[in-house]
């Protein structure tokens, strides 16, 4: 007679069950710091963000601000040369001149000079040319 035997098929007791959980753990754990590398690139995306219209801001008020001083120096400019062409003007001249009685007057002919410019002579060069060389 034979005897047939049976095969066992229940799962045999696993070994090595502390070692699955503990490496659970550490995929949990590479998760969880993954996600928290995540949320904090979108923190500084979201710091730097706001840090950029702070200072886009700030560069648009001192931008108005310069501008303003602009305008407001070619509006002293304008009248400074107003007040230039004001002060050139003959009739200005000419009531300052009675004011403080000056008693300016034109020039005596025999006050006056003809003034001489004599050019060096060169041999065989010509006027213009010891004039260009000049």
């Amino acid at each position: 007679m034979t005897t047939i035997k049976t095969r066992n098929v229940t799962a045999a007791p696993r070994r090595g069950g502390v070692a699955r959980a503990s490496a659970g753990f550490w995929v949990r754990l590479g998760i969880l710091v993954q996600v928290m590398a995540l949320l904090g690139g979108i923190f500084v995306l979201f710091s730097y963000r706001v840090s950029l219209g702070e200072k886009l801001t700030a560069t648009a008020r001192e931008t108005a601000k310069i501008k303003r001083e602009i305008h407001e120096l070619d509006r002293e400019i304008e009248a400074l040369r107003i007040k230039k062409e004001d002060y050139s003007r003959w009739t200005y001249i000419k009531g300052q001149i009675d004011r403080y009685q000056l008693g300016l007057r034109v020039a005596d002919p025999a006050q006056r000079r003809q003034l001489a410019v004599s050019y060096p002579r060169t041999s065989g060069v010509s006027r213009a040319a010891a004039t260009a060389q000049r």
